[in-house]
């Protein structure tokens, strides 16, 4: 991504100093823990996003961004055709237990409960095999900002964090955009035997 903006940006607006030039301010990604915004920009600067983790209050802009998706756009996140989620799905997705299961999200608010979301990145640790599983998600109108690179670097630095050796994740073989950004972040790519539609990424940590 472009354009994102390090803590250093909200250090400074907390003590009423001016941020750092743009050169220094977009050198480095800053940290991701459980419980911070980190304030984004789109590629031209002039629309600031959010990448926060998800919480209860999120639940109906969650909703929302589901119904805004197209039937490609969910057959490629669920790897198969869905009109709506199970009863209860929703509250879950969005009460993760922060440790076997994390998830971000590109919001247009830094408080849970408020505005929109975007995108979503979430994976599922498994500590026996030190493998955590992954999914992004990025909304059509928000796609080619660099999100979806924020969301997977986010998962992979606390996935390290937390002890894992990789992520990976089952891919239908049309998202050619989670491809080449796997393929970005040093994924492998191979075939699921008996699955054609599908393509397994793994991503070494």
């Amino acid at each position: 991504m472009e354009m994102i903006e390090s803590r250093t940006i909200l250090d400074a607006r907390r003590h009423g100093r001016p941020p750092a030039p743009a050169m220094q301010r977009f050198a480095a990604q800053a940290p991701v823990h459980p419980g911070d915004a980190v304030p984004v920009l789109t590629r031209n600067g002039q629309h600031a996003l959010w990448l926060r983790n998800i919480h209860a209050p999120d639940q109906p802009a969650l909703e929302r961004l589901f119904a805004r998706l197209t039937p490609t756009e969910i057959r490629r996140r669920f790897l198969h055709s869905l009109s709506e989620l199970p009863p209860g799905a929703m509250q879950r997705l969005c009460a993760p237990d922060g440790t076997l299961e994390q998830a971000w999200v590109i919001a247009s608010a830094a408080q849970a409960g408020m505005g929109e979301l975007h995108g979503v990145g979430r994976m599922f640790l498994d500590t026996a095999s030190a493998g955590a599983e992954f999914a992004l998600l990025v909304e059509r109108a928000e796609a080619g900002q660099g999100y979806g690179r924020l969301l997977l670097q986010s998962l992979m630095q606390a996935a390290r964090h937390d002890g894992m050796h990789e992520l990976w994740s089952h891919v239908a073989h049309d998202n050619a955009a989670m491809l080449h950004l796997a393929r970005a972040q040093g994924g492998e790519l191979a075939r699921v035997p008996g699955d054609p539609g599908v393509v397994r990424v793994r991503i070494p940590l």
